[in-house]
């Protein structure tokens, strides 16, 4: 990891024009205020590479600036050599953070182990474009909470989070009140959390393990809802293990947040929508499951609307949950929302007579689903359901986090296509459940949304999605471009040693999509392939050891971020200039979903 960490700082440096960026070189046992000061004289371009060791901190940025795509690299030789330790005991209102950033812009912090550090592990106050990937996080109540106005644009992937196993199993006085609101109150946070920010986070590829909550996006000291801070958001690609409260939880407010392909391993709540304002949020492409030693589960979904109500839809599709309790928790007369449109969600529930959902709020729709056990008379009696299917959608081995379909499934060619946020599907019509025809569901990729309120920034187009199927190779953009902006745009396309040119891009009618003609080429490596995702092994069950669990054992669920399959691995892209957004700001290659380069297209590099 760090090799490859340290070689794309250099490309992104170099293909950026960063003729003066230096390397720096930080060793063990340097006093904190002398590193302090080599990284407050960092540039654009620069990298400060800590070698292996262990460090203490905190370490404090104040007026730190790179510039777009040229970001000052803080980085570690990888988690098991350079590690931050803080030696800090649990508290509240700690101040010795990992890394504290002041009034920064486009930083990126990796490849670290950090520890011991509190309240927060990293704070960044009126900072922008600020990444953290690559690093092993232990305790702290938020791996990167961000403060004030100022602040917008996060990125968190590839990290791996741990709080404590107490705060899963409540052994002695780790109740789960204790955690929530009292002695050990400090655990009752989230990998990312902000106070008074503008918003624009992406969370991905994380490994998160026995915590309070994995994603509790609620606004921090606001006496009302902010509709801001919870705005612009994607989470996704995450494997959550073990949550005593919420694994999503946007309290207050929320607007444009898309939560997909998440897989979710034990937890109190799921998917916590209560008291939430705004919208729109779309679920889906996620699963999750209870494992049969799991005592802590109580529902699928939180939803009310007592204080504050959505008013643009929540869409939760094509999910696919295994869960030992029903649908909504007790007491029932509280779960309700407006604007709930549910369909091609797949459920397995061994300890429910029904499917749940005891109350329905203005324009609710329910259709097209999958449960073992009946839809309640409230649904069917009022329309809902028509097309559901009450049979075992099954899953080829839940307790393995395996939730493609058995061939034969009912759930197969049955579901709904909604265009407005299915984005493609194969076969006759979607698959029900999380999987289609083998493939994690596509919804339609994230566009950001003006939130109708002042922020410092205006959207950098950014890829959201790429997509390489057949003779064709897509970029889905956050934000729409300019037509003459990619006229004469020359791609090239590397991957490993060879490089092959795509033909003209083509840019849809919205100004979001950019389609390029390929040539047949070598077939890349797929992440699976590649040995990005760990397999776990173990035979798997059928029939009635599958939904009882038979003599499965434990934490027997794979623990790599997920990823479709047929996903180019390994691949660059290189762009002869940059396409420009409808608002006039160039792209950006911050938080995109494959690397680019700008740089001349080259002539393919002969088989």
């Amino acid at each position: 990891m760090y090799k490859g960490a340290v070689i794309l700082a250099l490309v992104l440096a170099w293909n950026c024009g960063a003729a003066h960026a230096a390397t720096t070189r930080i060793t063990q046992g340097t006093h904190t205020e002398a590193i302090n000061g080599l990284l407050n004289a960092a540039g654009p371009g620069d990298t400060l590479l800590f070698e292996a060791g262990t460090y203490r901190g905190p370490f404090r940025l104040d007026g730190v600036h790179g510039e777009p795509d040229l970001p000052v690299v803080i980085i570690g030789e990888g988690p098991e050599r350079t590690i931050i330790d803080g030696q800090t005991e649990p508290a509240s209102g700690a101040e010795h953070y990992a890394f504290r950033l002041e009034n920064c812009s486009w930083i990126s912090i990796g490849q670290f182990t950090i520890r011991n550090c509190w309240t927060d592990l990293v704070l960044a106050v009126n900072s922008s474009y600020v990444s953290l990937d690559h690093c092993r996080l232990e305790g702290g109540k938020r791996a990167l909470f961000a403060k004030g106005r100022d602040s917008h644009h996060f990125l968190v992937e590839h990290c791996a989070w741990e709080q404590d196993k107490r705060v899963w199993t409540h052994e002695g006085d780790w109740s789960w009140e204790e955690i929530h609101h009292g002695i050990h109150r400090h655990y009752n946070g989230s990998i990312f959390q902000g106070s008074l920010i503008s918003g624009v986070f992406v969370i991905r590829d994380n490994v998160i393990r026995n915590t309070f909550n994995a994603f509790r996006l609620s606004p921090v000291e606001v006496a009302e809802g902010d509709p801001l801070a919870c705005s612009n958001g994607e989470i996704y690609g995450n494997t959550i293990f073990n949550t005593s409260d919420n694994v999503l939880e946007p309290e207050v407010h929320a607007l444009n947040l898309h939560y997909y392909h998440n897989r979710m391993v034990n937890g109190h709540a799921f998917i916590s929508i209560t008291e939430v304002g705004g919208g729109p949020i779309y679920v889906y492409g996620n699963t999750a499951v209870s494992l049969p030693e799991s005592e802590d589960g109580w529902t699928i979904f939180k939803i009310s609307s007592n204080r504050n109500a959505l008013v643009a839809p929540l869409y939760v599709f094509n999910n696919s949950w295994q869960v030992d309790f029903d649908m909504v928790g007790s007491p029932r007369d509280l779960w309700k929302d407006d604007h709930v449109i549910h369909f091609n969600n797949a459920c397995f529930s061994e300890a429910s007579d029904t499917f749940g959902i005891y109350n329905l709020g203005k324009d609710n729709r329910f259709d097209y689903d999958c449960s073992n056990v009946p839809f309640p008379v409230l649904l069917t009696g009022q329309g809902h359901e028509k097309h559901g299917i009450v049979a075992d959608p099954e899953f080829r081995a839940p307790y393995e986090n395996d939730f493609h379909l058995e061939e034969g499934s009912p759930c197969t060619d049955r579901g709904m296509n909604d265009p407005t946020v299915i984005l493609t599907y194969r076969g006759k019509a979607p698959d029900i459940g999380a999987y289609d025809n083998g493939r994690l569901i596509e919804g339609m990729p994230f566009r950001y949304m003006d939130p109708q309120a002042e922020v410092p920034f205006r959207e950098r187009p950014r890829i959201v999605r790429h997509r390489w199927e057949g003779m064709e190779f897509s970029l889905w953009f956050s934000v729409p471009l300019t037509r003459a902006s990619v006229d004469g745009l020359k791609a090239v396309m590397q991957n490993g040693p060879h490089a092959y040119p795509l033909g003209p891009a083509n840019l849809s009618e919205d100004g979001t999509c950019l389609t390029f003609a390929t040539r047949p080429m070598e077939r890349p490596r797929t992440r699976t392939e590649a040995g990005r995702v760990e397999k776990t092994g173990g035979e798997r069950k059928s029939g009635d050891q599958k939904k009882a669990g038979g003599d499965r054992k434990g934490d027997r669920v794979d623990a790599g971020p997920p990823s479709a399959d047929g996903d180019p691995a390994d691949l660059v892209l290189s762009l002869s200039h940059r396409p420009i957004g409808k608002n006039g700001m160039p792209m950006t290659v911050w938080a995109g979903t494959i690397p680019v380069s700008f740089e001349d297209a080259v002539e393919p590099i002969k088989n």
